[in-house]
């Protein structure tokens, strides 16, 4: 079973996305590497941008008061 091995590589980090997303690339034949690629660079960058807006909006939500700790620091 897969859960049982310590994998090397976070499944969430941009560069290992990346640098996956590149192999493949390589690794498929001409004519197929954009088509096979083409999506799994798109769930990347929305990937990130969800993160990005979840940050964004748990930073500048008034419930949520960590922000005011982490202004302290800044």
């Amino acid at each position: 079973m897969a859960s049982d091995y310590n994998v090397w590589v976070d499944p969430h980090n941009p560069n290992a996305a990346s640098y996956f997303a590149h192999k493949i690339y390589h690794l498929c034949p001409p004519r197929l590497g954009w088509l096979v690629t083409a999506p799994i660079i798109l769930f990347l960058l929305t990937h990130f941008a969800f993160g990005v807006e979840a940050v964004v909006l748990t930073y500048f939500n008034s419930s949520f008061h960590l922000h005011r700790y982490i202004d302290n620091y800044l």
